[in-house]
């Protein structure tokens, strides 16, 4: 199974943030998900940069021990 993380302000239509600065408890998310093989960061609207904002939700995830590098 896969999981799309996405965080940010949890409100329709409103731009993504880094994981770990919106609403989203992506830890939770991830336990959850049991059978869980991949997880994938998802952007869909954002004010930021998207690569840059890729590379920080990498770095939050290693940070908190939920990926793999």
């Amino acid at each position: 199974m896969t999981a799309h993380l996405k965080d940010g302000p949890a409100e329709l239509d409103r731009p993504q943030t880094p994981i770990w600065t919106g609403d989203i408890d992506i830890p939770a998310a991830l336990r959850a998900g049991t059978r869980l093989r991949w997880h994938i960061t998802e952007i869909d609207r954002t004010e930021d940069d998207r690569f840059e904002l890729l590379a920080a939700n990498r770095q939050a995830l290693l940070a908190g021990g939920l990926t793999i590098p």
